[in-house]
């Protein structure tokens, strides 16, 4: 072979081993549990979030109607994608694992925050409301 004929052979697989390691690229994906509030999301016509009890923002890709309530309160755990956006471009997206409701044995959500709060002033009531919490 020639010299011109060796550069661009040469050149041909440089080209070749660049574009196969470039497309060979890790997607970081982590694992999280949560709990927090499911909101009705009125941008780009309309989706569910869930708002974090640490008031982080997540879009799941894959919230089951069942669960598709504005204002419910969840516990969920959830794989994020590091590198993925949506067309909703509100939060972290995220592929929920496993979800469920937290109810507080029919008490309004105010009802228990004012229990809470009283409890914090008033440690000697000796009451645990540990059951309400994760």
């Amino acid at each position: 072979m020639n010299k011109e004929k060796w550069i661009l052979l040469a050149f041909i697989t440089v080209i070749g081993i660049g574009t196969l390691v470039s497309g060979c690229t890790t997607q970081e994906t982590s694992e999280i549990s949560k709990t927090g509030m499911v909101r009705f999301i009125s941008l780009e016509g309309g989706f569910y979030g869930i708002i974090s009890d640490d008031n982080e923002h997540y879009d799941p890709l894959n919230l089951d109607p069942e669960f598709q309530e504005d204002g419910l309160r969840v516990y969920f755990k959830a794989k994020i994608s590091e590198n993925q956006t949506s067309i909703h471009v509100w939060g972290i997206v995220i592929e929920i694992i496993s979800i469920e409701k937290l109810e507080i044995s029919g008490v309004p959500v105010f009802q228990f925050s004012v229990a809470v709060a009283l409890l914090d002033v008033r440690p000697d009531l000796n009451i645990s409301y540990n059951k309400y919490t994760r």
